[in-house]
């Protein structure tokens, strides 16, 4: 497989009032850290798929972009008017022709970056909010070949709800995240708040 060059890019200061570095908490390292001791923090619970984008980040791409739906979400974590929940799955909707906003079920992300990258292809705009997974199979057939890529810097703070009670800020993700953005055309309006990388992609050497 010959290599790929990653189009990435890293969020920092704006320069124009956007304070887009992401809020410095404490990074769960997922490798068996202990939980800290500092008032507020929330562990990271490994189950279920529902996380709401936080709105600072949110605002920030609306600004850029002007989402017109979003495509993964319920009545109470929608970032747009126009949405998709559960029952009426966005992955079955026509995206064409819109800008769709995406903070996918992370255990479903192949199927919605196949998704955005077919849409792409018909007109449409996404930008999606995911993990950090170049290993992953899904990131180098749908991310890399179509998409901006920005490495955000930081951990997200997302947050969770549980049935019948308010949002809780969870501490910071204890992953790295991306935002992926269809075509790569569009992507270049987020350019001039980045620092540009140098990053490629290579398949693992066969074993001797």
């Amino acid at each position: 497989m010959p290599n790929k060059v990653s189009k990435g890019f890293v969020l920092g200061q704006s320069g124009e009032g956007y304070p887009v570095q992401l809020p410095r908490r404490h990074e769960v390292s997922g490798h068996g850290s202990t939980p800290p001791t500092t008032p507020g923090y929330v562990p990271w619970p490994t189950d279920g798929d529902e996380w709401r984008t936080p709105d600072h980040l949110f605002r920030f791409l609306d600004r850029l972009f002007h989402f017109t739906v979003d495509v993964a979400a319920t009545a109470q974590n929608r970032k747009v008017r126009k949405f998709f929940d559960r029952t009426r799955d966005g992955l079955k909707q026509n995206w064409a022709k819109e800008v769709v906003f995406v903070n996918p079920p992370y255990s479903e992300a192949a199927k919605w970056t196949a998704k955005a990258q077919e849409a792409a292809r018909h007109g449409a705009t996404v930008v999606a909010l995911l993990p950090n997974r170049s290993a992953s199979k899904w990131y180098r057939q749908h991310v890399v070949p179509s998409a901006q890529i920005v490495l955000l810097y930081g951990r997200i703070p997302f947050y969770r709800r549980e049935t019948g009670q308010p949002d809780i800020a969870m501490s910071g993700a204890p992953f790295a995240s991306i935002l992926a953005i269809w075509p790569t055309s569009a992507g270049m309006r987020i350019l001039k708040f980045t620092q540009p990388t140098s990053t490629v992609m290579m398949a693992m050497p066969p074993i001797d």
